[in-house]
């Protein structure tokens, strides 16, 4: 048996930015999806521990934007990645 193309998953289909303003890593994603999907924004963060946001879920046909700071001892955002799912 096989699910009917209304119930099959609809495949990951944001679509995002990602950006350092200052000591912030930000992600800004569309979704032109018809599906509820999710993204988390990581700081690659200078002699600390990477930081993570919280999931952000993005209904079809908006968007959502989120952005973390690296930790006190940090020498600052080095980097920043997209992570998809949720």
């Amino acid at each position: 048996m096989t699910a009917s193309p209304a119930a099959a998953a609809e495949r990951n289909v944001l679509q995002c930015n990602a950006w350092i303003s200052d000591d912030v890593a930000i992600g800004d994603c569309y979704n032109p999806g018809t599906q509820l999907h999710a993204f988390s924004v990581r700081a690659i963060c200078g002699w600390a521990p990477d930081a993570y946001s919280n999931w952000v879920y993005v209904k079809p046909g908006t968007s959502a934007a989120i952005g973390v700071r690296c930790g006190p001892l940090s020498t600052g955002v080095g980097g920043v990645a997209i992570e998809y799912g949720g």
